[in-house]
């Protein structure tokens, strides 16, 4: 049976404060948006919560586990380092209203940069990265003669990409339009030309970027008090699930499809010995 009159404690609630504080800067600060979106796109599996308690307490994050995870394989967390805490579910409890809701405990972690193990951070292969964009798409993509540049088309709807870019640069703009496609089918009357909506896309293809190591240029947030004026903390909170969620299906469809020409190539590989 779920507990009821459940209180979270004084460590539980100065991370949830935490959390409200960050809220709080998103439209007035620009640089604070694209903070939260490195650390969601460096670890997707994150709740909102959890990513922006990392960017807050330690932004350099590339790998993280428990103290008893790491002495498990024999790794030294260094002398004087802070862990970083995180919030985990605990059990359940029973809302005045009778409902159930989800408790949350702390739990500390530490970062491979804190320990005494080499941290050899992962290069993406940017090609592979390109090619498993293009080979599962959430609509198809054409590549048509011009100059640069990637464009969503909702009638149909498709991608439309140049060519003659670097492979940065096909990311970026191609994970921009690809953006689009994947919010616009959970999105309800989605126009990717509407502010809000065109912020989503942004965010969520600077951290899809983020996840592979990429600096997407001409990317700006400056317009993000203008577009989020207003909005209440719970309201932020959506609209960052909401980029959450896009970020989470468009990097899924590029893994599945990255692990698929990885096993290809590697039978190929084999067939030709």
């Amino acid at each position: 049976m779920a507990e009821t009159n459940y209180q979270p404690d004084a460590w539980c609630q100065a991370l949830y404060e935490t959390t409200q504080q960050f809220l709080d800067r998103i439209p007035m600060e620009p640089e604070t948006l694209p903070r939260y979106l490195q650390m969601q796109g460096q670890f997707p599996q994150l709740s909102v919560n959890n990513a922006i308690l990392m960017a807050v307490q330690y932004p350099a994050a590339t790998r993280y586990r428990t103290l008893a995870d790491w002495q498990t394989d024999g790794v030294t967390v260094q002398s004087g380092q802070q862990p970083i805490s995180i919030l985990i579910p605990d059990g359940t409890y029973q809302r005045s209203n009778g409902s159930t809701a989800t408790k949350f405990a702390v739990q500390q972690v530490y970062d491979i940069t804190q320990t005494d193990a080499v941290s050899k951070p992962e290069q993406a292969d940017l090609r592979q990265t390109l090619h498993a964009m293009l080979m599962r798409p959430v609509c198809p993509v054409e590549v048509i003669q011009r100059s640069g540049g990637a464009v969503f088309v909702p009638d149909g709807p498709k991608v439309q990409i140049g060519r003659g870019m670097s492979m940065e640069a096909a990311i970026a703009t191609l994970s921009l339009a690809l953006a689009h496609g994947e919010l616009s089918k959970f999105q309800r009357d989605y126009v990717p030309t509407e502010p809000l909506h065109a912020l989503y896309a942004r965010s969520v293809s600077y951290g899809f970027c983020a996840h592979y190591g990429i600096q997407p240029e001409n990317y700006s947030f400056q317009d993000v008090g203008m577009i989020l004026r207003g909005c209440n903390n719970r309201e932020l909170k959506k609209h960052l699930e909401t980029i959450r969620t896009g970020l989470g299906t468009l990097l899924d469809r590029t893994e599945k499809a990255r692990t698929d020409l990885i096993a290809r190539t590697s039978r190929q590989e084999q067939e030709a010995r």
